[in-house]
């Protein structure tokens, strides 16, 4: 499995996908600046979700 810091970039990165999605979809000014704040914190969100989740971890159970 990666370190907690390969893990958090590719985290960040597949949440770059959805939030230019998001940021270009609903900003009022598509060549303002709105469209990009809207991507990094829609971006910021989702690679959360995704690095608090057991993706890309190694979660063994282990019988006790």
């Amino acid at each position: 499995m990666p370190s907690p810091a390969v893990r958090g970039g590719l985290c960040l990165l597949l949440g770059i996908f959805p939030g230019l999605a998001f940021g270009f979809l609903f900003a009022p000014d598509p060549t303002g600046l709105t469209p990009l704040v809207i991507a990094a914190v829609v971006a910021v969100v989702v690679g959360g979700y995704l690095y608090q989740s057991d993706w890309l971890r190694d979660t063994k159970q282990t019988a006790r």
